[in-house]
């Protein structure tokens, strides 16, 4: 029997048959797959199912095929041939089973076939309703545990005005969530415009995760909540603050305006995590390391300084985290701008920081 007979021939996933039952495990990772936009091959697909020969697979995957051919008849909406994610790692396509599901596929060349494959591969990337056809069969989304990395991976790119979330408490961790199932359980976006996102809350930042990395246990969304409320002082925070008092810029000339945009600039919490991201929570001039002095409570604390000269503040000039800011101690952050014309320069902060410790040695 072909590989082409047995896709052809593969029952729908509902059934107690054992490629049956591997067909309900594959699919959640396939789903996996797609959203991350990647495909995988036959060995490291049978090897996540623990079987030890990947040409069994063809039954599994003509039983997703089948599956997903009459789910999509019954919502009268096509759903894209998920199963063409697996391939072979020697020719970086499908096996000859995906013939079935692709009209006219074995009739054009081997060139317009893989162009096919990868136009059928983009559209199974940019479905929108994977979480849906899971929860059709009664299946749950394998996905990878979401990590701090693709957090702040994530929290770095967020759009946004103004942040004005409050420092984290039980009631802003519901929120948070109430937010998430927004996005993926009730799908009410409606009260989310672009208006509302312009300030960053708890609850809209959930609806923004739960949008981005899709429907998760309860526990997950939770834990992701603490791990930024663990974070709060360095995503939120205005540790730059006591630096600068708030003032009425109205009443101000152009240079002093200048000087709350700069103040202004080193509070930001986007441009700070990028600024961080960039270069480390020691303070380039003088090397401290809060966490390493203090332990745990104080990791992560650091002032942002600005670089750029009040000259070159302008209404058209836009922040560049990892060339304009830099990561500082409060002490040497305060001599910075100790400087009565200007700040003082990282450089010669650092010259005055040697001179000192040389004279205290003489």
């Amino acid at each position: 029997m072909t590989r082409r007979e047995t896709a052809e021939q593969a029952s729908p996933m509902q059934g107690d048959k054992p490629y049956q039952k591997r067909a309900r495990s594959a699919l959640p990772l396939l789903v996996r797959e797609a959203k991350a936009r990647r495909r995988i091959t036959y060995q490291d697909l049978a090897k996540e199912l623990g079987m030890p020969n990947p040409r069994n697979l063809n039954f599994p995957l003509g039983s997703i095929g089948t599956s997903l051919q009459g789910l999509g008849e019954e919502w009268d909406q096509p759903i894209p041939k998920i199963q063409s994610l697996v391939i072979n790692k020697s020719t970086n396509a499908p096996g000859p089973g995906i013939d079935e599901f692709l009209d006219g596929f074995a009739a054009l060349s081997p060139e317009q076939q893989l162009e096919q494959i990868r136009s059928t591969q983009r559209e199974v990337y940019d479905y929108r309703r994977w979480d849906d056809v899971l929860d059709a069969f009664g299946l749950k989304y394998a996905k990878p545990p979401i990590t701090d990395e693709e957090i702040f991976g994530y929290l770095m790119n967020v759009p946004y005005d103004r942040d004005l979330r409050l420092p984290p408490d039980p009631h802003r961790r519901g929120q948070f969530v109430v937010g998430w199932n927004d996005a993926t359980v009730r799908r009410q976006g409606a009260g989310y415009t672009v208006g509302t996102l312009k300030s960053l809350t708890w609850r809209n930042l959930g609806f923004r995760l739960g949008d981005y990395f899709g429907k998760r246990p309860k526990e997950e969304i939770e834990q992701v909540w603490a791990v930024l409320a663990s974070h709060y002082d360095r995503t939120c925070g205005s540790e730059a603050a006591d630096l600068a008092e708030e003032i009425d810029t109205s009443q101000l000339v152009e240079g002093a305006k200048r000087n709350i945009v700069v103040n202004a600039y080193e509070r930001n919490s986007v441009a700070r995590v990028q600024c961080l991201a960039a270069h480390g929570v020691d303070c380039v001039v003088c090397g401290f390391n809060f966490g390493k002095r203090y332990g745990l409570p104080a990791e992560g604390y650091i002032h942002v300084h600005h670089l750029r000269p009040l000259s070159e503040i302008n209404a058209s000039y836009v922040v560049n985290p990892k060339e304009d800011l830099r990561p500082v101690c409060p002490n040497c952050h305060a001599v910075i701008h100790r400087g009565k014309k200007r700040p003082f320069t990282l450089k010669e902060v650092g010259e005055m920081l040697n001179a000192g410790e040389t004279a205290r040695d003489a």
